[in-house]
């Protein structure tokens, strides 16, 4: 009797090991998968960028001074010509002051010079009919010499003094002249105090506040149209050589949400700058300006992202990245699923982007993989694609 419960249990036993076997090998593990499809893939220079406006106009104080009044606000629109700051320089006003002065001055003995030259002229023009007059009586023994010398020295003194007079009058002539044009300046410098919008716009910044002191060259505000914006961008000089004119660019920010806006590259300038990155480190970068088919809601001096389309395939095979993973040897391989079981297939692949990769040899298009290729995961198993 105890030899068949021990006979029953063994049997029991194995059934139950058997039936344990035949379920583990018969189970189908789930798994997360994707099929190879055709879609376009591009290569991008990524980078940040600055919204600005076309036709920013930036002003920079032309004199010093202090800030006597800011006429307009952020945001305002204004036009051409409207003054927007108004300078104070008390030393201008004094210098025009001053220099009026001495206009009225030299003016003044101008015109004495002048009234003098004239009655001199009159009384020249006298003496010399008085020394015609007293030569012909000499010649007709009617005058003495003495009166004829007297009648000569009398034209030579009042030609001289026309002379004085006359060169007077000049330097007169020639201080007034130089004085008006002191003047002028001073005036332009004055008017100058007065700042006022080269363009029609929006006042974009404004950089100075009423009582500061202000230096030439300082910049004072930016006028610039909230609707017609570009961008402008500092690529690294190592980049440059896959970027040209008319490559497409896409524009993401936090400020767009989850839209990309679509620009184009339009003028690559010749020189590079330093710039110093985020970290300190200075870097040879070249200013690439970058045009707009829309702006959404972007206003200038938004930072945004670039994705600069270097090169394209426009009808890859294509799998996410994170389909492909790379071997120790440095090559590339998916979990293929065929016939639901898993397949280790190398592949080659070529150009990528932020979501694809294309497949270059390896797999067909309507091929399955296993959608994340981190896993671990063992050839020869049995799977069951789900799909998303």
């Amino acid at each position: 009797m105890k030899k068949k419960r021990w006979l029953y249990g063994g049997i029991v036993l194995v059934v139950a090991v058997l039936a344990g076997v035949a379920v583990y090998q018969g189970g189908v593990a789930e798994m997360d998968a994707v099929k190879v499809t055709r879609a376009a893939v591009a290569r991008t220079v990524d980078d940040t960028a600055v919204v600005q406006a076309v036709n920013e106009s930036l002003l920079y104080a032309q004199q010093s001074g202090t800030v006597a009044a800011v006429e307009v606000e952020l945001g305002q629109e204004v036009k051409a010509g409207q003054a927007l700051i108004r300078l104070d320089n008390p030393d201008l006003n004094i210098q025009a002051s001053q220099t009026e002065s001495q206009m009225n001055q030299t003016r003044a003995g101008l015109d004495s010079a002048s009234a003098a030259l004239n009655r001199t002229r009159l009384q020249l023009d006298d003496a010399r009919k008085n020394l015609e007059r007293v030569n012909s009586l000499l010649q007709s023994g009617a005058a003495s010499q003495s009166e004829y010398e007297q009648a000569l020295t009398a034209v030579q003194l009042l030609e001289s003094t026309e002379k004085e007079l006359t060169s007077s009058q000049q330097a007169a002539q020639a201080q007034l002249k130089n004085l008006e044009s002191t003047l002028g300046e001073v005036q332009g410098k004055k008017a100058q105090l007065i700042v006022t919008a080269a363009t029609s716009g929006k006042i974009l910044s404004i950089d100075v506040k009423k009582g500061a002191a202000i230096m030439p060259g300082q910049l004072l505000s930016s006028i610039g149209s909230s609707q017609h914006l570009e961008l402008k961008a500092h690529i690294l000089s190592d980049d440059l050589a896959e970027i040209a004119v008319g490559q497409a660019v896409d524009i993401t920010a936090p400020v767009l949400g989850t839209k990309v806006l679509k620009g184009q590259i339009t003028q690559i300038y010749p020189k590079a700058e330093e710039k110093q990155s985020a970290l300190g480190v200075i870097q040879r970068r070249v200013p690439v300006m970058i045009s707009m088919e829309e702006t959404g809601t972007l206003q200038p001096g938004f930072e945004v992202r670039i994705a600069i389309q270097t090169r394209q395939e426009p009808d890859a095979l294509v799998v996410p990245r994170q389909s492909v993973r790379t071997v120790s040897s440095g090559g590339k391989e998916v979990f293929l699923i065929k016939n639901n079981r898993i397949m280790i297939q190398p592949v080659e692949v070529g150009l990528s982007d932020s979501a694809h990769i294309a497949i270059v040899s390896g797999l067909s298009e309507g091929d399955i993989v296993v959608k994340d290729a981190s896993k671990d995961i063992t050839a020869g198993g049995r799977v069951k694609p789900l799909f998303q």
